[in-house]
C-alpha cells in the first residue's frame, strides 16, 4: 500500500476514534440512541464495501455517522466536517439533496432505521422493508439509492443468518402429485424468496435428496408406492437426511393419523388447504432451529457463493460477536477464529495466521460453519481492516502478474 494512501488512512481512522468517543459521551444519557448511531456506522461500513467504494471513503462514510451524533455546533463536529468536507454528508437523509454515492448509502441507511423505529415488524419481510424504504427515500430516487437498498437488504439478510437471529431463505422439497402438476403452494413459497423443488412420488424424491441439499421436506401424505410416513421413515434412518425438518401435508383430519406420523418423526402436519401465514410461522421455527456441531455448540452453516469471504468476517466482526468459523473447500479445512469483534487466529493446512487468512480470502466457493466457541489460539495481531485490504492487495497483484 503506498505511504501516502497509509498515512491518509491512519489519519482518518484516528478522526474515527474521536468522533466515536464523542458519540459515546453526547449519548450517555441514552444508551438506545448510542445502539442506533452504531447500527447506523455498521450498515454503512458494510453497504459501501460491498458496493465498492474504495477504503478511505468508507472510513469518511463511517466518521460521517459517529459525527451525526453530535449537535451541528459542536466544536469538533465543525471542525472535522469543515476538514474533510463532509457537513452535507453527515446531514444527508432522504428529504436533503444526495450528493454522493456515500450521501446515498447514509440517506438509504437512515430510511432503514426510520422505518424499524416506526414499524418494528418491517424487518421481519424483506419486501414490505423495500417497500417502505423506498418510499422514504421518494425524493431521491436514482439507480444509485435502487443500489444502495439493494445492497443494505443483502447485509440485513446475511447478518440474520450468520448471527443467528433468523433464517434466511430456505431450500425446499416439495413432494406432492398434485404440486407436480399445479404447484399452488410451491408458488406462493417461491414468491416468499425460497428455492423450490417439485417432485411428484417418494422414488424420486430419494433419488433427489442423494444428489442434492434441503433445509425443509414438504410432503403429502397419500401417495402410491411409499406414503408420506414411509419415506419420512426413510429419510429418518439415514444420517444424512435425518436432521431434515419432514412435515406431511393431508386433506385427512383424523388425529390417528397425525399422531401416527409424529410418532414416525415428522416435525408437523398441516391440514389440507394449507394455511400460507400459518406455515410461514411455523417456517420460521423449524429453519431456525441452529444446527449443532460435534462438540455441542452452537453453529450456522452457509455457502461462500451465498456470502463470501470478506462479506462473512466483516459482518461477524462489526457485530463485536465471538465466534470460531469452519472453513472447507473439497478436501481441504480450516479455521478462522474471531473475538470480541476481531480476527485472532487463522489456519489452513500448514498455514497459520495471516497467511492462513490470505488464503481464505481467495476462495470463491467452499461451505462454513459458524460455531458460537471462543477461539483458543491466537495468531493474528492486524486490525480487520488492515488484513481485508492487504488480502485484496495482494489479490490484485497475483492478478496482474497472470494477465
Amino acid at each position: 500500500m503506498p505511504a501516502e494512501l497509509t498515512k491518509q488512512l491512519a489519519e482518518i481512522n484516528a478522526a474515527v476514534v474521536v468522533a466515536r468517543t464523542l458519540a459515546h459521551a453526547a449519548c450517555a444519557g441514552s444508551p438506545e440512541q448510542f445502539r442506533r448511531i452504531l447500527d447506523r456506522s455498521r450498515y454503512c461500513q458494510l453497504v459501501a464495501t460491498r458496493m465498492g467504494l474504495p477504503m478511505s471513503r468508507v472510513h469518511i462514510l463511517d466518521l460521517a455517522s459517529w459525527l451525526s451524533a453530535l449537535p451541528q455546533n459542536h466544536e469538533a463536529r465543525k471542525h472535522m466536517a469543515e476538514k474533510y468536507a463532509i457537513e452535507s454528508l453527515i446531514e444527508a437523509g432522504a428529504s436533503s439533496p444526495i450528493e454522493s454515492v456515500e450521501g446515498t448509502i447514509m440517506a438509504v441507511v437512515r430510511a432503514y432505521q426510520q422505518a424499524i423505529e416506526s414499524s418494528p415488524q418491517a424487518g421481519a419481510d424483506g419486501e414490505k422493508l423495500r417497500t417502505q424504504i423506498e418510499r422514504l427515500c421518494a425524493g431521491c430516487q436514482t439507480d444509485t439509492t435502487r443500489k444502495a437498498i439493494r445492497y443494505l437488504l443483502r447485509v440485513l439478510r446475511d447478518e440474520a443468518f450468520i448471527l443467528g437471529s433468523t433464517p434466511r431463505s430456505a431450500r425446499i422439497l416439495v413432494v406432492d402429485p398434485e404440486e407436480a402438476v399445479s404447484p399452488v403452494l410451491a408458488s406462493f413459497l417461491i414468491e416468499r424468496g425460497h428455492e423450490v423443488r417439485v417432485v411428484g412420488d417418494a422414488e424420486t424424491a430419494l433419488n433427489v435428496l442423494e444428489q442434492e441439499a434441503f433445509e425443509l421436506v414438504l410432503c403429502e401424505l397419500q401417495m402410491p408406492f411409499l406414503d408420506g410416513i414411509g419415506l419420512c421413515r426413510r429419510l429418518k434412518e439415514k444420517p444424512a437426511t435425518a436432521s431434515i425438518p419432514f412435515v406431511i401435508t393431508t386433506s385427512s383430519k383424523s388425529r390417528n393419523i397425525q399422531r401416527k406420523c409424529l410418532v414416525e418423526g415428522a416435525e408437523d402436519v398441516l391440514t389440507k388447504p394449507v394455511d400460507t401465514e400459518l406455515l410461514l410461522l411455523k417456517m420460521k421455527t423449524w429453519l431456525a432451529r441452529v444446527k449443532r456441531d460435534e462438540s455441542g455448540e452452537p453453529s450456522v452453516a452457509g455457502s461462500l457463493s451465498d456470502v463470501n469471504f470478506s462479506d462473512l468476517v466483516q459482518l461477524v466482526t462489526s457485530a463485536g460477536r465471538t465466534m470460531t468459523i469452519v472453513m472447507a473447500r473439497g478436501s481441504e479445512k480450516g479455521e478462522l477464529g474471531i473475538a470480541n469483534g476481531e480476527v485472532v487466529h487463522a489456519e489452513l493446512g500448514a498455514l497459520t495466521g495471516e497467511a492462513a487468512f490470505y488464503a481464505f480470502m481467495k476462495w470463491k466457493e467452499g461451505s462454513f460453519r459458524a460455531i458460537r466457541k471462543t477461539p483458543d489460539r491466537r495468531t493474528i495481531n492486524a486490525p480487520v481492516m488492515g488484513l481485508l485490504m492487504e488480502g485484496a492487495r495482494l489479490a490484485d497483484e497475483e492478478s496482474a502478474a497472470q494477465t
